[in-house]
């Protein structure tokens, strides 16, 4: 039970029940309906109360809390809190906004009134991302400010969807009207592309119910806004023209941009600009590229898809880490060393390439770095083992958050690019010049100015001990300060020789500078009863580095050059805020750096990637969409490969036009079906990143999206069956599929009755054989299916194979031509350990049910007219039952 206390948070009683009541009237009744955190920050503390204590245990702090009630003495009311520390509280926020996608709002005290001082969702970080880019806690999330808003306009039966998205990390805006299906595929192809953590919709009734489901289905936080908040009128439009970039000679007119023609996505950049309150932070002024959306330029994945191949690992998971790294494609491919390379990476995955040429000329920069093992090495380990984020610190310059140390990490990473540029070049390789080395060079043109400037203004031997001092020469007042400074250094000096006299150390004895302790005396452990013996000394502690000591003499100089450094950094600020002001002027060309350092971060991760590999990763070989083939030849699955003792079998697909179009896949359970399928998705998502393939040889020509039905699960929250989710998916499958598009269908028809399953397996899956005649692997235990082959020239059959001596099943996991007849289930029962009489009784009934005459199971044309009949008996009671005759 929590305890009460009376003089709670250190407030008095008149200010407890003023806190309690503008809590529970302002605060407490919006923390569950709208997913809203609330916290408050009281000077070296923070505390939590109500709700929001529910939902810290809830997500988070599970018990690491300690709950106490809020009573004052005079007063009925009252009011549980909890104290949390500085560290405490960042990962609460931090897994709050980036894992369980909640709004957070910190409010502080002025002048007795309680005042909201940061907010954000996992949509707007930007007044949280010092604390999210500082956090020491990993997550799966490299977190992004990525905003989406959306309309639906429905015009004669047609429904038109308009969508803005803002990327307030890099400043751009994107915009787009298409046309779209009642099922609204378009819009979730898009929101798999984007990936935002968070929507604005008008409203979540009707239409927008739809497209409310999409998001829960892709874990997007839903924000409803007030439709007059969608409004392109002339304030917005002036709002929109302060914001903009406008080319150096171009009007500034914001109707000369094509985009502000498009009215609907106009009036959702209206309402997301209203919402991010864009305008009021005037270091947003004339940042903002506004683009078009263009979708056609990747390879579609819906939501089955990009789940069933396990693109990504499970949200809030460490994938990182040893144990679960290899259970996600991101884990494996994620050998990268910057916070940018692992951006890139992401939205690689998630934006797979169309463009022939474009995926042509990553896989001749991959492959010359698979090649260059030495040049990887020295790039990987050497120059980008410690480089910071570009972005991320150019946006503190933009947004005036940053210090001189933020210049310092940057003044680092322009020092190191002409020895980048130098290794790149000796690789000889045309695609890595243009997109890599002649950028980089156009670039040192710009930033050897910042590199000029920071090597002029700072103070070098300063910046040795790690002092970020501007030099005093700059400033009459500095160099009084400084040389009060080099006064007590000349002094320290004289005290560090005295007690290496005092020692008999003629060497050994260092004075040293750390920024929380100050000077001190540093010498080997070996010493140590030699300076104890003195009482002149007074021990600091025993580190590996050695003995560190000091003096009262030491300690006092310290105290006096503390001040002096203080006093320094304060007549300083005026000069780093000139300099930061400068550099953040170079924001252009820095953020171009930033992506330059991201593309070879991720080429060498990659590159690590194919030469580390259990098996061997392989080019592929890339054709037109027009030449319709998929060849793999000895074929892996990236994840699974990698897990602990795992001996893959390797396995061959090979689909041609007009002879192997759909392949339908039997075999027992746990025999690798699912599995093969999955790696044939996963090879051609990885060959359209433009990255190798794991197996012998493999010729994939460009696809236009990849379907999948994989899997059987409930949903829950929208109350949705097994066979609900799997009909829905596979409409949108039938409703979206193309020629070029690859289908991979699994388990289909299993949450139905035996011939409703059967009929509509065969029906979707001759629909897709014969109308779309797309590239379809469909696996199934409905062996009926595989007589479809006799029939149709394109369908061909394979299944896994498996042996079966003395009633024992053995899984040999290789994929072999021709149907398999059966699907051993109850043999797999028996592996999983089923009691004995329960898999005997089994054997007995499928006997019996195997040697009925009632029906033949190898029939599924009479599996459909019975099922057929059975309907109009249920609608038609007078119904002719001597049609029945027939079928026996």
């Amino acid at each position: 039970m929590a305890q009460k206390v009376h003089k709670a948070l250190n407030l008095d009683q008149k200010s407890q029940r003023k806190f309690i009541e503008f809590y529970t009237k302002e605060l407490q009744s919006t923390s569950k309906d709208a997913r809203i955190f609330h916290a408050f920050e009281r000077s070296d503390f923070y505390s939590i109360h109500g709700n929001d204590i529910d939902i810290a245990l809830k997500t988070s702090l599970k018990s690491s809390i300690i709950t106490k009630i809020m009573a004052p003495d005079d007063s009925k009311l009252t009011l549980k809190y909890a104290s949390l520390n500085k560290n405490l509280m960042e990962r609460l926020i931090r897994e709050l906004l980036l894992i369980h996608f909640y709004r957070v709002e910190v409010y502080t005290c002025k002048k007795d009134e309680y005042v909201q001082a940061f907010k954000g969702s996992p949509g707007n970080l930007v007044q949280f991302e010092n604390l999210l880019s500082n956090s020491s806690h990993q997550s799966t999330d490299v977190f992004s400010n990525l905003l989406v808003s959306i309309q639906v306009i429905t015009c004669n039966q047609q429904k038109k969807v308009a969508v803005c998205s803002m990327d307030s990390d890099e400043f751009i805006i994107q915009v787009s009207e298409f046309d779209d299906t009642d099922f609204f595929m378009e819009l979730e192809a898009a929101m798999v592309i984007l990936s935002p953590k968070e929507v604005l919709l008008p409203k979540i009734t009707g239409e927008y119910s739809k497209i409310k489901d999409i998001m829960d289905r892709n874990s997007v936080l839903v924000t409803l806004l007030k439709k007059s908040d969608f409004q392109k009128n002339a304030e917005f439009l002036q709002d929109l023209e302060k914001i903009h970039k406008f080319k150096k000679g171009q009007q500034h007119n914001i109707h000369s941009i094509a985009e502000v023609k498009l009215d609907n996505a106009m009036e959702c950049l209206a309402a997301t600009l209203k919402y991010l309150e864009t305008v009021k932070d005037e270091t947003n002024l004339g940042k903002y590229t506004i683009k078009t959306l263009n979708l056609n330029r990747f390879l579609h994945l819906d939501t089955a898809a990009f789940k069933a191949l396990n693109l990504f690992p499970v949200p809030g998971s460490i994938y990182c880490s040893t144990t679960s790294k290899n259970q996600s494609v991101l884990g494996v491919l994620d050998r990268c060393k910057t916070t940018q390379g692992k951006k890139l990476l992401r939205q690689w995955i998630k934006q797979p390439l169309k463009n022939l040429d474009m995926i042509k000329e990553r896989l001749d920069i991959l492959e010359c770095f698979v090649e260059n093992q030495e040049a990887r090495s020295v790039l990987h380990n050497e120059f980008l083992n410690t480089m910071p984020d570009v972005l991320m610190l150019t946006n503190k310059l933009s947004r005036k958050r940053a210090n001189l140390i933020d210049v310092y990490k940057i003044y680092c990473v322009i020092s190191r690019l002409p020895e980048i540029i130098k290794v790149l070049k000796t690789l000889g390789c045309n695609a890595i010049i243009s997109t890599m080395v002649s950028p980089l060079k156009d670039m040192m043109q710009d930033l050897k100015k910042i590199q000029d400037m920071f090597e002029e203004v700072i103070d070098a031997e300063n910046l040795k001990k790690g002092d970020y001092l501007v030099r005093s020469s700059f400033d009459d007042d500095l160099n009084d300060i400084k040389q009060n400074m080099d006064s007590l250094e000349e002094k320290l000096a004289k005290e560090t020789k005295s007690s290496a006299k005092l020692l008999g150390l003629d060497v050994g004895l260092k004075l040293d500078y750390i920024s929380h302790l100050g000077f001190y005396l540093r010498t080997t452990k070996k010493e140590d009863k030699n300076v104890r013996k003195h009482s002149k000394f007074l021990v600091i502690d025993t580190a590996r580095g050695g003995l560190r000591f000091t003096t009262d003499l030491i300690k006092g100089l310290n105290e006096e050059y503390s001040v002096l450094k203080a006093s320094y950094e304060e007549q300083q600020k005026n000069i780093v805020g000139e300099i930061c002001r400068i550099v953040a002027g170079y924001s252009t060309p820095l953020m171009n750096l930033n992506h330059i350092i991201a593309l070879l971060d991720l080429f060498l991760g990659l590159a690590n990637v194919v030469q580390n590999s259990p098996g061997c990763y392989v080019r592929p070989q890339m054709f037109p969409a027009s030449e319709r083939v998929l060849q793999v030849d000895e074929l892996r699955h990236p994840c699974l490969e990698c897990q602990d003792d795992v001996q893959y079998i390797p396995n061959s697909v090979d689909l041609k036009v007009d002879e192997n179009e759909l392949l339908i896949i039997t075999g027992s359970n746990i025999s690798g079906k699912s599995t093969y399928i999955r790696s044939i998705g996963c090879a051609v998502l990885l060959s359209h990143m433009g990255m190798f393939v794991p197996c012998e040889s493999a010729k994939i020509s460009i696809c236009d999206s990849i379907l999948a039905r994989i899997g059987a699960t409930d949903d829950i929250q929208k109350n949705l069956s097994t066979f609900a989710v799997e009909m829905v998916e596979t409409a949108s499958i039938l409703k979206s599929a193309t020629s070029n598009s690859l289908v991979i269908i699994d388990e289909l028809g299993r949450g139905t009755s035996t011939f409703e399953g059967l009929g509509l397996a065969w029906s979707i899956s001759e629909y897709l054989a014969n109308t779309t005649k797309c590239f379809t692997l469909f696996a199934t235990h409905f062996h009926e299916i595989t007589n479809l082959a006799d029939s149709l020239p394109n369908v061909k059959n394979y299944h896994l194979a498996s042996l079966v001596e003395n009633d024992k099943l053995t899984l040999l996991f290789k994929v072999k031509p021709g149907p398999m007849i059966k699907s051993f289930g109850i043999q797999v029962a028996d592996i999983a350990q089923l009691p004995k009489s329960v898999v005997t009784t089994a054997k007995q009934y499928l006997s019996e049910l195997e040697c009925s005459d009632f029906i033949s199971a190898s029939d599924p044309q009479r599996c459909l007219k019975i099922d057929a009949y059975l309907e109009m008996i249920k609608k038609d009671k007078s119904f002719d039952f001597s049609l029945l005759a027939s079928l026996f």
